[in-house]
């Protein structure tokens, strides 16, 4: 394992508890990703998935992937300061843990859920992060949500459901045909999208989380098998 990020958000505990309580044993973010978190006095620690020396805007997102709306409450103009998972404080107060951290630490942005990171927004045409970028572009945020949303859950009925609806928007968009030709050439010569630059977490770290993404990918396949043959 490397060094992750680790957030501070000014946001009780008691409250996220209830948000995102624990099912079998386990404890999923508003995406469906594994959430860890410890109180404070006044707020809470949030561990991320993504390494500590990731872009602050990918590392911004990654909370606000695992928090969802919840994130809003968090009311720092500062942003989200965050240390990494080396670092031990000792304090119970949120002021009094940003000071100890100190220069550790640095303040990463509180951005919507639909963001962009700038490493993907601005990335040059014909760049794996460029087709991730338009990959993403193809998907509207509202079925984002519903999916994420169903993973969350962890209801295959309401997985497939959501499936359905992703394939039948692109189709009707005209989009599917494209997200299948980004998802070949993201995939089809053994390359892996950056997921730290989308806020989540990798394989290794998450494998139920990628199984699903594979199996919303298999369901694009049957959803247009004539099309996705012909790529």
């Amino acid at each position: 394992m490397g060094i992750e990020a680790v957030a501070v958000v000014k946001i009780s505990h008691e409250s996220l508890v209830k948000a995102f309580p624990s099912r079998d044993g386990a404890v999923r973010g508003a995406s469906g990703m594994p959430l860890r978190m410890t109180a404070l006095e006044d707020a809470t620690v949030v561990f991320t998935p993504v390494p500590f020396g990731s872009e602050p805007d990918e590392i911004g997102l990654a909370v606000r992937k695992l928090l969802g709306d919840q994130l809003d409450a968090h009311d720092d103009k500062r942003g989200i300061f965050v240390f990494p998972t080396v670092a031990h404080p000792k304090a119970r107060g949120y002021a009094a843990l940003i000071d100890e951290i100190g220069e550790v630490g640095f303040w990463v942005p509180r951005v919507d859920n639909n963001y962009v990171p700038k490493r993907v927004a601005e990335a040059p045409d014909g760049t794996l992060a460029a087709q991730l970028r338009d990959l993403m572009s193809t998907i509207p945020s509202e079925v984002i949500s519903e999916m994420e949303q169903a993973m969350a859950l962890g209801d295959p009925a309401v997985l497939a459901q959501t499936q359905a609806r992703l394939a039948g928007v692109l189709a009707t968009q005209g989009n599917l045909e494209q997200l299948q030709r980004s998802l070949v050439q993201m995939f089809g010569q053994g390359q892996q999208p950056d997921a730290a630059s989308l806020g989540l977490p990798s394989e290794e770290e998450a494998p139920e989380f990628w199984q699903q993404a594979h199996d919303q990918i298999e369901a694009l396949q049957k959803a247009n098998p004539e099309g996705w043959e012909q790529l």
